[in-house]
């Protein structure tokens, strides 16, 4: 079964920490500083991350088109994104799927 580290993000040092765990884990989920918050964290830290990773923070239907134009996460976690008064929104849902399957 696969292993997967949530590896909070603030700067570039936190992602070259992020390295250590490679050898232990399938994937690293790269999140902000505040998981949960619902809000998003400089992504220009990963335009150069070539290794395969989830993406979580802050996405929605918003800003989902304009990340993945930059990003290609294997996966992204859009819960806080999806929520309306912290209850899942299933329109919410169906719009962020809409905008990456295009």
């Amino acid at each position: 079964k696969p292993v997967i580290k949530t590896v909070n993000i603030r700067s570039i040092a936190d992602l070259e920490k992020a390295n250590k765990f490679k050898a232990n884990v399938k994937y690293l989920l790269f999140d902000g500083d505040t998981p949960g918050s619902g809000q998003t964290f400089n992504l220009e830290v990963l335009e150069n991350y070539s290794d395969d990773f989830i993406l979580a923070g802050g996405l929605n239907s918003g800003n989902i088109g304009e990340i993945l134009k930059t990003l290609s996460p294997i996966a992204i976690d859009i819960a806080s994104g999806a929520e309306t008064n912290g209850v899942i929104d299933l329109g919410k849902i169906k719009d962020i799927h809409n905008l990456i399957t295009l």
